[in-house]
């Protein structure tokens, strides 16, 4: 060990590399660790921004979108005053 307590044995890049998978949900994370010969480690994201109505127009998108995220997280929080953009 040297004076910053790290060993001193040399590791090559290749030793060093490590797969991710990251996966959009549960689901597909799932999959992965039931398929055969798939190593490394597997990240179920959870992004709750892509769940939820749609709309084309802005205003009411932005405005359902607000809604629908409030009854979702139980708040009662002005989305406008955190930066969404209304």
């Amino acid at each position: 060990m040297n004076e910053k307590g790290y060993s001193s044995t040399k590791i090559s890049f290749q030793e060093l590399q490590v797969k991710l998978h990251i996966t959009n949900g549960d689901c597909a994370g799932d999959m992965i660790r039931a398929a055969a010969g798939i190593e490394g480690e597997i990240l179920c994201w959870r992004d709750l921004l892509h769940d939820g109505p749609l709309f084309a127009d802005k205003t009411v998108h932005r405005r359902c979108r607000i809604e629908y995220l409030q009854e979702l997280l139980k708040t009662t929080h002005c989305a406008e005053s955190r930066g969404f953009g209304c």
